[in-house]
């Protein structure tokens, strides 16, 4: 790792293209092969889709269904569906989507399958492309090729990259623009050819079309590349049409993005996002986001913990970067630490910080090559990550989050407000999951929790929603029984996680079955509920029924504690059966769902109170609905960052 190494160790070209291969067969190994996976990459499929077959951006308006300020997308001026994310990420599926279609017609597969397919190789690609886009700003700031390497390497294992590699996320895309942007823009500094200065605000431009919430980095970046600009000693008349090169792509976008927003809100200024979303305490958010055990970055990238040390050393010999990374960052991390959901929803550490890890590995670089200690500090996180973060792929967060599901700890975590997206005017007092606040819930142990779980000999299965054990049922299994938060809150149970798998990577799933069996011992016996279901009728005690519906291809996945009449327990909110219906897309009515698994749980309340007193509408990333009776029961069920209620909602 010394710049005394021979050109014959240095790193070739070839090497570099090996270690993107390598990079990018393991993010395949490490892959669940199913894709979309949330509703966020359900709705930019959609929007894919919509461009590709019908030349437009309007999606299915079941997007937009739910009536308060979690859909996925909101009901434009012409009277349709519009998704809310940006548009980069549909926009760079396109190829895939259309690769998937024609693999599918002309293989004679289904749909579902070949996109799945095909659409899971877009972010493992990005995401090791970053990875060498890593090493090269690292020899910008005068680090060997080895060093370099290394930091590539420890960028792509050791950090949450390798989680978001297999999700289907905007977070790499907008890490490679970013770090494509600042590449570019640093060697234009050494190198000063105007077409890098134009590239670096081409790719700007791209992170911003991918998540307008990039735009706060315009500023740090601007500034630099005027710096550089200036350090050319060039006359006011020649300097205008050179900054006119990273000014004009950068105008381009921002034009583009207010005529989009004008098209399809009939404003300039709406995106779709909820209104007043910026109303999160800023140093708890500052705190959560950075130190905290169960959303802050250096737990879940322990390199970055040299990140400090490394600015502090760039200060003597590239003093301006050191100044446009420290910025870059601080900037990024404020603006999140404000937003209602600053954890990100059901998310593997700080999702919304993902996109400046790579400019942070520089720093990180720079430290290890500086000093012994500080090799030996950055091979010990290096470590720590890998294993870290191995977990993090290995355990399914879905499962994770299932099985808390029905926590309730508002009188702990608290709430946070933000606007309804349907009444701008009224606030909504939402609960900040334990998850985000909690130490015993943090995901890092509860993923270490579950991978006890599975190594007993557990699993679940997500097309039959089974979960059981080799020889017993899964809520009976000792590991299962003993979450890591059962010290300090015994009263909680944890729910089997239904429609989940335990193991995540495709390969490493289908060696932990082979090894338990194909077929765990199920909780409950299928056979007979689902009859009862074909009938209408649930007849028995805390049976589990699916149910199918032909319209939509819906599964249900109910957990009937109660007597009643499924078939109207489906179809109507205020059925008699003392139920409530969790969807993940935001409608009451588990028959209208797209969403392939359902649950419909029972409570202690009557149907009746169900129906007119709320009706908790949430996503597939964060739902907990704990029943009870009464008004109260909208207090007690505002256990998601994107439920929304209404009837007795509470306003501010």
């Amino acid at each position: 790792m010394t710049r005394s190494l021979s050109r014959a160790a240095q790193p070739t070209q070839a090497a570099i293209l090996l270690l993107a291969f390598t990079i990018f067969g393991i993010y395949l190994l490490s892959s669940s092969w199913r894709f979309p996976i949330g509703e966020d990459g359900r709705a930019t499929l959609a929007t894919s889709r919509s461009l590709l077959a019908r030349r437009t951006l309007a999606i299915d308006a079941a997007f937009a269904s739910d009536e308060g300020y979690g859909p996925r997308a909101k009901i434009g001026v012409d009277g349709r569906a519009y998704a809310k994310a940006g548009l980069g990420l549909p926009i760079a599926e396109l190829p895939f989507v259309a690769t998937g279609l024609l693999m599918s017609k002309l293989a004679g597969l289904p749909e579902a399958h070949t996109l799945a397919s095909v659409l899971s190789l877009l972010n493992p690609l990005v995401s090791a492309s970053t990875a060498i886009v890593v090493y090269e700003l690292c020899q910008t700031v005068g680090c060997s090729p080895v060093a370099a390497l290394l930091t590539a390497i420890a960028y792509a294992f050791a950090t949450f990259a390798w989680v978001y590699a297999g999700v289907d996320g905007t977070e790499p895309l907008q890490g490679l623009c970013l770090a494509v942007s600042l590449l570019l823009l640093i060697r234009y500094r050494s190198e000063r050819h105007a077409r890098l200065l134009s590239g670096s605000s081409v790719a700007l431009a791209c992170a911003i079309v991918t998540k307008p919430a990039n735009g706060v980095l315009v500023p740090a970046l601007g500034l630099y590349a005027l710096s550089a600009v200036r350090a050319r000693r060039l006359s006011w008349r020649e300097t205008v049409p050179v900054l006119m090169r990273f000014a004009v792509p950068l105008a381009i976008c921002v034009l583009f993005l207010s005529w989009l927003n004008w098209f399809r809100f009939g404003s300039v200024l709406e995106t779709g996002y909820e209104p007043h979303a910026f109303m999160n305490r800023f140093l708890g958010g500052i705190y959560g986001l950075v130190f905290s055990f169960n959303k802050g970055i250096l737990f879940y990238a322990p390199p970055l913990v040299l990140a400090p040390v490394g600015l502090w050393i760039m200060r003597r010999s590239q003093r301006r970067e050191a100044m446009l990374i420290a910025v870059a960052s601080v900037t990024y991390i404020c603006l999140f630490a404000k937003f209602y959901n600053w954890g990100g929803g059901w998310s593997w550490g700080p999702r919304y910080l993902m996109p400046i890890v790579p400019l942070l590995m520089m720093p990180v670089a720079r430290a290890a090559a500086t000093a012994r200690v500080w090799r030996y500090a950055g091979a010990g996180l290096f470590i720590a990550g890998l294993l870290l973060n191995g977990v993090g792929v290995l355990v399914d967060g879905d499962a994770y989050h299932t099985a808390i599901m029905n926590v309730d700890l508002t009188d702990r975590t608290g709430f946070v407000q933000v606007g309804s997206v349907v009444d701008p005017s009224r606030m909504v007092n939402m609960p900040v999951p334990p998850d985000y606040v909690l130490p015993e819930f943090s995901e890092i142990v509860g993923k270490l929790w579950l991978a006890r779980v599975a190594w007993d000999a557990c699993a679940c299965d997500e097309d039959t929603a089974k979960c059981g054990c080799r020889t017993s049922q899964l809520e009976k299994n000792g590991q299962f029984s003993s979450p890591p938060w059962m010290r300090h809150y015994p009263q909680i149970h944890p729910l089997p996680p239904y429609g989940s798998r335990l193991i995540n990577p495709w390969i490493a799933n289908w060696i932990h079955r082979s090894f338990i069996g194909n077929t765990p011992h199920p909780t409950m016996p299928v056979s007979r509920p689902y009859r009862a279901a074909e009938q209408g009728r649930v007849g028995q005690m805390g049976t589990r029924v699916f149910i199918e519906s032909d319209e939509l291809s819906t599964i249900g996945v109910i957990l009937a504690d109660c007597l009643g009449d499924v078939a109207n327990a489906r179809a109507d909110p205020d059925s008699v059966i003392p139920c409530e219906i969790q969807n993940p897309i935001g409608t009451p009515n588990a028959a209208t769902s797209r969403i392939p698994r359902q649950t419909m749980r029972c409570g202690d309340s009557s149907s009746i109170a169900y129906g007119n007193a709320y009706s908790a509408n949430t996503d597939t990333e964060n739902t907990r609905i704990v029943r009870r009776s009464g008004p109260e029961s909208v207090k007690a069920a505002m256990g998601s960052s994107h439920a929304t209620y209404h009837g007795y909602s509470d306003e501010a």
